[in-house]
């Protein structure tokens, strides 16, 4: 594979040379040269990779190969978060020209509306930017601290090896998705299984849940010394510890913003075992990891 950062990237230890191959095994990334050849042979793999092949098509294409309005295809672009091209913008694969025809195909023959088809899309729109993002910074992470790399040189070697990783990562995403989806299938089960000869109030609210929030005293405070490397640190480990705790008790996150988790679970019960356990854990171990790096003793306090 080509390199973006040019010939001089080293390819992992087991394919390099034993002539030239770095003693350590670290590879070397030259960072100020950036050959335009070399950056676009590697895009052109990653396209055959991620996207199925060249890029070939434009809107108008897309919306002839469905025998759909151009508008409906506009509209599915832009819901999935995307660049708004314009219609004639040769940016589009054969992988999108499918993606397009089966939501077109879930509204002609399984009668969805389009608003749900919308929702739908928009929703694996915004989840799969934040995945996207967050894994390609884990890697980034990673290449610096493994081989001592700068961020850009860091940066550049993992454009360099998507191709490879990017399998791995859309199995891994599909695992997940299926036993999440599973998930909460067995607690829709749990929830309405009985429900239609139980004599429930049909309309009082659908779920009985619990919902609880907790984030540290004085985060602003504590942090405001911290450089980014730190600061980016001291936010992993309490996110790693708040979700932990969540859950092992039994709950799920909702999401977590900096210093502070959002969480749900089925009962009170549940709930409350959560919150003591964010409340034992940030006032616990957590305390003196987190001492370590921001020089403080965070508390938590919740609602």
């Amino acid at each position: 594979m080509t390199t973006a950062a040019g010939a001089a990237a080293s390819p992992p230890a087991d394919e390099a040379r034993a002539d030239d191959a770095p003693t350590d095994g670290t590879p070397t990334v030259d960072a100020t040269s950036t050959p335009a050849g070399a950056a676009a042979s590697t895009l052109a793999e990653l396209d055959d990779v991620l996207l199925g092949g060249p890029r070939t098509l434009t809107l108008r294409d897309l919306a002839g190969r469905i025998d759909a309005p151009l508008d409906f295809v506009r509209l599915y672009w832009q819901t999935l978060g995307l660049p708004h091209p314009e219609a004639d913008d040769v940016v589009f694969t054969e992988q999108d020209a499918d993606a397009v025809g089966r939501v077109s195909r879930m509204i002609r023959e399984r009668g969805f509306a389009l608003r749900t088809a919308s929702s739908l899309t928009r929703a694996l729109g915004h989840t799969a930017d934040r995945l996207a993002l967050w894994q390609v910074e884990a890697l980034v992470e990673d290449m610096a601290t493994r081989y001592g790399l700068d961020d850009t040189s860091a940066r550049l070697l993992v454009l360099d090896r998507l191709a490879d990783l990017a399998p791995l990562l859309e199995a891994q995403l599909v695992h997940a998705w299926r036993r999440q989806l599973a998930a909460i299938a067995g607690r829709l089960a749990a929830d309405y299984g009985e429900q239609r000869t139980s004599g429930a109030d049909r309309d009082g609210l659908p779920l009985a849940r619990a919902v609880g929030f907790a984030d540290m005293v004085s985060f602003t405070r504590r942090t405001a010394g911290l450089g980014s490397t730190d600061l980016s640190e001291f936010v992993q480990r309490f996110e790693y510890a708040a979700r932990n705790v969540v859950t092992n008790a039994g709950g799920r996150v909702v999401k977590t913003i900096g210093d502070a988790v959002l969480f749900v679970a089925d009962d009170v019960v549940t709930g409350a075992q959560v919150a003591l356990g964010l409340a034992r854990e940030l006032g616990g171990e957590l305390d003196v990891e987190l001492e370590q790096v921001a020089g403080g003793s965070p508390r938590a306090r919740g609602a």
